[in-house]
């Protein structure tokens, strides 16, 4: 629903009840479209009732529904019967049950409820916001009579219309983010955002910096289909379906486990060193000393939002913005709206940052339509490139072969294999020619195999002069997951006269 129940709220209406015989149904907010009716029961005694509105700062409209018209009596005063409420008019207003006669035409306590007619979903919640000033203002009340024998008490506690209720645990948002440093990453620009903290797994989807196409991201925890005792299988995962970056992919998907350093649209508090991206974590946690600036008319969503100032002010000198807060949010009645986040370049390489995230569409949890959008390929571990594979190599140098001597290195693998087809990784070393070093055969390698025992234990590879040259090989690996590389490990073999493992004697050039 619309409005959250809180703890002080329950113990409230829960002592309330206790002391009368009155009955509504446990929702205090309701839902009414051009499309669709919402109702709720309620039990009283005796004389009619008549719905009136009661206008107050935020929800102010009049005539949102026409409810149909019921009758108790002495008979049947204590049977629930159904009042349906149909759309009149788009608004938000709180009507409250009062009395006419009967004997009880005043009240000490009120009886409130909140109805939204708006265009959404009846009965759950509003996918389009209908502010204040939309409203038409219509004088009619719809009356119902009807008589009671006992006192109406229950109250709306509306604390949600004074302050900010912030971020849900799960909701759908299309988001545009826009900052005064345009980076190519997928941090920045619209893209549609699928959030669960409950079940641990986030979905975003933009239009990728490299080659402009649309890509999905995905973040899961212990993803279904995970091989045993690799460390998917025991943390967070990214994913990224129809890459935009690199170009060359293995089944147009792969993935890769902590650390992640590919940028999202996340909260700064998500990240760590180096921009590693730890866990998911709750979205965008608001400080509880925000100030209330009142109601502010936001372009990009084309209506009003209330706006709350943290008391913290940035000064953004180098960018001539100047004295702002450090964070503002923008929050509408039913949702988020906008939030923007300034930070201060503190040191001569750093720059002023002024971060615009707007929700364009905001709505709250995970509808069952949406499901499918979080799921896997069937054995993707296999299917998908593994990004976290890499090699390790030591010493970190380039390395002298020589007619008369070898050099070598040791390698390790920087995650276990895993069955693609096997779990099995056999090391080839290929020469890849460029500008700088442009030979094609300076030494032969040792064969190295790593299987799921040995694959953190240094293998020593052997090089052997074959001809005079100077060559850059890439690192590659078949089998085990490793024939696709996110990233490429090069080597660099200086094939020369001199002493081996240390040097070239005298000039040597890199042509034959």
């Amino acid at each position: 629903m619309l409005v959250t129940s809180y703890a002080s709220s329950n113990i409230r209406i829960l002592i309330l009840r206790l002391l009368l015989d009155f009955s509504m149904n446990s929702r205090y907010t309701y839902v009414v479209t051009p499309d669709g009716q919402d109702h709720f029961m309620l039990k009283l005694s005796g004389q009619p009732i008549n719905f009136k509105v009661q206008p107050d700062w935020c929800c102010n409209a009049k005539r949102c529904v026409q409810f149909n018209s019921i009758v108790f009596d002495r008979a049947d005063w204590g049977e629930q019967k159904q009042v349906d409420m149909s759309f009149g008019n788009y608004g938000c207003c709180s009507y409250e049950i009062t009395v006419v006669s009967g004997g009880y035409e005043w009240l000490f306590f009120k009886s409130t409820f909140v109805v939204y007619a708006c265009d959404g979903n009846p009965g759950y919640d509003c996918t389009v916001r209908v502010f204040r000033d939309t409203a038409v203002i219509n004088t009619k009340i719809f009356e119902m009579r009807q008589t009671i024998y006992l006192l109406l008490l229950l109250t709306l506690f509306i604390s949600q219309c004074s302050s900010q209720r912030g971020f849900p645990e799960q909701f759908q948002a299309t988001l545009n983010i826009t900052s005064l440093q345009q980076y190519p990453l997928p941090t920045l620009g619209l893209q549609q955002l699928l959030y669960d903290y409950t079940n641990s797994r986030v979905r975003f989807d933009i239009k990728g910096w490299f080659m402009k196409q649309n890509e999905t991201y995905m973040v899961q925890y212990k993803p279904k289909g995970a091989e045993a005792d690799t460390p998917p299988s025991k943390g967070f995962t990214m994913f990224n379906f129809n890459p935009d970056y690199p170009d060359r992919t293995k089944n147009n998907c792969w993935y890769r486990t902590n650390p992640m350093k590919d940028a999202g649209p996340f909260p700064i508090e998500w990240y760590g060193d180096g921009l590693s991206l730890r866990e998911v974590q709750r979205w965008f946690p608001l400080p509880s000393d925000l100030i209330n600036k009142g109601e502010e008319w936001v372009p990009e969503i084309q209506g009003y939002a209330v706006r709350y100032d943290s008391p913290e002010m940035c000064d953004l000198k180098k960018s001539g913005i100047g004295l702002v807060p450090c964070l503002s949010y923008f929050e509408a009645p039913d949702r988020p709206v906008k939030s923007i986040e300034a930070h201060v370049g503190r040191t001569a390489y750093d720059y002023d940052e002024y971060l615009t995230t707007v929700y364009l569409s905001f709505t709250n949890g995970i509808t069952p339509e949406a499901e499918h959008l979080f799921d896997l390929p069937n054995q993707w571990f296999a299917y998908c490139g593994n990004a976290d594979t890499g090699f390790n190599v030591e010493p970190f140098r380039n390395f002298v072969v020589t007619p008369d001597g070898k050099d070598n290195l040791k390698l390790t693998l920087q995650a276990p294999p895993v069955h693609a087809p096997t779990d099995r990784v056999t090391i080839e070393l290929k020469a890849q020619p460029n500008y700088f070093y442009n030979g094609t055969r300076c030494a032969e390698f040792s064969k190295v195999v790593f299987d799921k025992t040995n694959w953190q234990v240094p293998q020593q590879i052997t090089m052997s002069f074959v001809d005079y040259g100077c060559c850059s090989y890439a690192i590659t690996g078949n089998g085990g997951g490793y024939d696709w590389q996110y990233t490429i490990s090069t080597v660099v073999v200086y094939a020369c006269d001199g002493e081996a493992g240390v040097a070239c004697k005298g000039k040597y050039t890199c042509e034959k």
